[in-house]
């Protein structure tokens, strides 16, 4: 039913880019992607870019079990992907979200993210 909201390849790109941990691949596909469906009122915050990862990886039931907002060490994560199968890694993701970063900003965002990681465990 979802072929013709997300195009399969470009779902498959994104979950590919995601869990080969291709940043630059990532960050292209989901630009591209969000450029072509959505509306500036739609990204308000980082409620939506949670929704919208999770459901482009529910589509991976078959490689990884995914929990979302679920309590883990001193705090919760956002999402997590625990392997079904040998080879795959397992991914725990923290989103962090802001309008008009710089790089700087960008990187700080993602270094705000693995401190909570390291630091709620």
């Amino acid at each position: 039913m979802f072929e013709n909201v997300i195009p399969p390849a470009t779902a498959t790109a994104i979950q590919e880019a995601i869990y080969t941990m291709d940043i630059p691949k990532l960050q292209n596909k989901l630009e591209t992607f969000l450029l072509q469906t959505i509306s500036f009122h739609d990204a308000a915050n980082e409620t939506f870019y949670h929704g919208l990862i999770l459901g482009l990886l529910a589509m991976l039931d078959n490689y990884y079990r995914i929990t979302s907002n679920r309590e883990a060490g001193n705090g919760r994560y956002d999402i997590q992907m625990i392997p079904l199968r040998k080879g795959l890694p397992g991914i725990l993701i923290e989103l962090k979200a802001g309008k008009g970063c710089t790089e700087e900003q960008l990187d700080e965002l993602a270094a705000a993210a693995l401190h909570q990681i390291s630091t709620r465990h």
